[in-house]
């Protein structure tokens, strides 16, 4: 499996992406409050006064979260795409609390690893794979045996 904490780099320009890359699936999952509701990853602007996550492989502040309430916020902070990292098993692994993921800002293009991506997120109702890159992905299917009704 992928099982290091290695950035990925860009066959064209041969640079690492670094800053704006997520922690490896595990490591984000523990950062995640167990409260949360709802997860947006998106283009914000990180409010005045709230307390950030740091999110980044880097652990610079790349990527940054914030609750508001049970609803997590996930930005990068210099208005970039946010990179999945290439080992995204178990992000949301038993996250019992959640109802929403919502994909807006996230490239998944070279994660390899999504197993049990949201297993046991017993209240999610659904998964939208629209926005998800899957292609390059070796076990898609463990994603989708997390839900009964897909």
């Amino acid at each position: 499996g992928y099982d290091s904490d290695l950035t990925f780099a860009n066959p064209t320009s041969g640079y690492f992406y670094d800053q704006n890359i997520l922690l490896k699936g595990t490591d984000f999952n523990a950062r995640v409050p167990e409260n949360v509701t709802e997860v947006t990853f998106d283009y914000l602007t990180i409010p005045d006064n709230v307390e950030l996550i740091d999110f980044s492989l880097a652990n610079d502040f790349g990527v940054v979260g914030w609750m508001d309430g049970t609803h997590l916020y996930i930005t990068q902070v210099e208005g970039k795409e946010i990179y999945a990292n290439v080992n995204s098993s178990g992000m949301f692994s038993n996250k019992q609390k959640l109802v929403a993921i919502h994909f807006n800002n996230f490239n998944s293009s070279n994660v390899k690893e999504m197993g049990w991506f949201v297993r046991d997120c017993t209240n999610l109702p659904s998964f939208d794979f629209t926005n998800l890159d899957t292609s390059s992905a070796d076990n898609v299917c463990l994603i989708k045996i997390s839900f009964n009704n897909l």
